[in-house]
């Protein structure tokens, strides 16, 4: 059985109740999901609540149907997040049975900043900035790239991964679904001196 997850970040996001409001949070998170999904084109069905086990959201389309259960954090604490992300998938697998896939989400402030924070300290080291370049040249090399093209293809890519600004906006966007909501781009207003600034104070 393959879970599908899905995490919603509500960083900045005044449709959210304060995080003190845990039920609320997730009928907004739920709410704020459904118009997603409708957007992009699925049928969005809410099961009315009953004996057994029902998912929260129930959304179709093309042939492809997805038992949807939403948790919403308080903050984006690892600690805090995989009890809540456990108990979220094995209540859309319960709940999707025969008919469906499940699909958990799980929505909690700061988690695009705990995402960025981490990949910052653990993948953008001088030292392991340099490893990942050798690593990409060693597989141009092994796919057959000309000799004397790597040290510019080095180069490049050595660029490419110390522009923290593209990255920053490359993960944003696909974080965020900006392609199936362009409006979320004015409204998660997070921003990489925020990600580095996060970094700095846990260091």
């Amino acid at each position: 059985m393959i879970i599908n997850v899905a995490k919603m970040n509500a960083l900045e996001n005044p449709e959210l109740p304060p995080k003190s409001d845990v039920a609320q949070r997730e009928r907004s998170a739920e709410s704020l999901l459904a118009a997603m999904f409708e957007r992009a084109g699925w049928d969005v069905q809410h099961p009315p609540p009953r004996e057994g086990f029902q998912p929260d959201l129930l959304v179709r389309r093309r042939g492809i149907a997805y038992a949807v259960e939403v948790k919403a954090g308080p903050e984006g604490r690892s600690d805090r997040l995989v009890p809540l992300f456990a108990q979220a998938v094995l209540q859309s697998a319960r709940a999707a049975g025969q008919k469906a896939a499940p699909l958990a989400v799980v929505a909690a402030q700061y988690m695009f900043r705990e995402v960025m924070r981490t990949y910052f300290k653990e993948y953008c080291s001088n030292e392991r900035l340099v490893q990942r370049t050798h690593q990409l040249v060693d597989q141009a090399k092994t796919d057959g790239m000309p000799e004397e093209l790597l040290p510019l293809f080095a180069t490049k890519m050595d660029e490419h991964l110390r522009d923290y600004q593209s990255v920053f906006d490359w993960a944003k966007e696909r974080f965020f679904l900006q392609d199936l909501c362009p409006e979320h781009s004015a409204r998660f207003k997070v921003s990489l001196a925020e990600c580095l600034n996060s970094l700095l104070k846990k260091s």
